[in-house]
């Protein structure tokens, strides 16, 4: 990335703390810039989680596997807060029996699935936190001999207000930090790769860094769109009282927030 709302960054350069990069602008004005990431952190916990209930699965569940060659186990839970416990706690533990058992069952009644056919056994919530569902599914056309393969998975669409706030959540970390200003420009770039940075989200962003003290004179949101032929850039501060809540317009009777499109550049890389 090269530009930011057609300023010309120039070639990166080392910088000192707490920057972690110096760019140097057309008219030669350093800026310093501190990167930070917007990431979902619930769910890196929980795909880590779902890995080790897997590992953990197949150690318990040898011998069931093994009847359910030529077979897919997908395994789902909820996806939600406060989603699976540690692996090895006490009711993780027991959730990777209870797993286990329904893989005994599946197991069980094996020789009747049909190619394609799905069978479900379910966990309910009120004994793991989350519901589960172990799905098994014949592959078609597949010798008996391969091996079952477990994949681990979930989740859940995020209805309106409950999409985790990437952006504002990265912002907080850094402005937590307590980073004294350096003698040059000091702007934030926040980025993130494909997910994130919905409107709700940028807007509590820019409302953190027009309350709260910090050092920056200006703050950007970077986003690579998924074709990879372009990135957005958002500017979350300093932003006008417009800016902080736009006013949302009706469509088809759902209420709808835009930014203006003087704070949003999509630019071909």
């Amino acid at each position: 990335m090269r530009r930011l709302h057609g300023i010309d960054l120039g070639q990166p350069e080392s910088a000192p703390d707490p920057a972690d990069v110096l760019v140097r602008l057309s008219d030669d004005d350093e800026v310093h810039l501190q990167l930070a990431d917007a990431v979902d952190e619930f769910r890196i916990v929980i795909e880590s989680r779902r890995k080790e209930y897997v590992a953990n699965v197949e150690v318990r569940s040898h011998d069931a596997l093994r009847r359910l060659a030529g077979c897919d186990i997908d395994v789902l839970d909820e996806g939600r807060e406060p989603g699976l416990p540690r692996p090895l706690s006490k009711r993780g533990l027991a959730i990777t029996r209870e797993v286990g058992d329904r893989l005994d069952t599946l197991a069980d009644g094996v020789e009747s699935l049909g190619a394609a056919q799905i069978r479900r056994e379910r966990i309910g919530a009120e004994s793991s936190s989350t519901a589960i569902d172990v799905l098994c599914r014949r592959r078609p056309q597949v010798e008996r001999s391969a091996e079952a393969r477990i994949l681990w998975g979930g989740g859940r669409l995020h209805l309106p207000g409950e999409r985790p706030l990437m952006v504002r959540d990265a912002v907080q970390r850094k402005i937590e930090k307590g980073y004294g200003k350096p003698p040059a420009r000091f702007w934030l770039l926040v980025h993130c790769q494909h997910t994130g940075g919905e409107v709700d989200d940028i807007l509590a962003a820019r409302r953190l860094l027009t309350s709260l003290s910090h050092p920056y004179d200006q703050a950007w949101f970077f986003k690579l769109l998924p074709n990879d032929d372009y990135d957005a850039l958002i500017k979350l501060y300093p932003a006008g009282t417009s800016e902080l809540a736009p006013t949302p317009r009706q469509s088809d009777g759902i209420a709808v927030v835009e930014l203006p499109l003087s704070e949003v550049r999509i630019e071909r890389r």
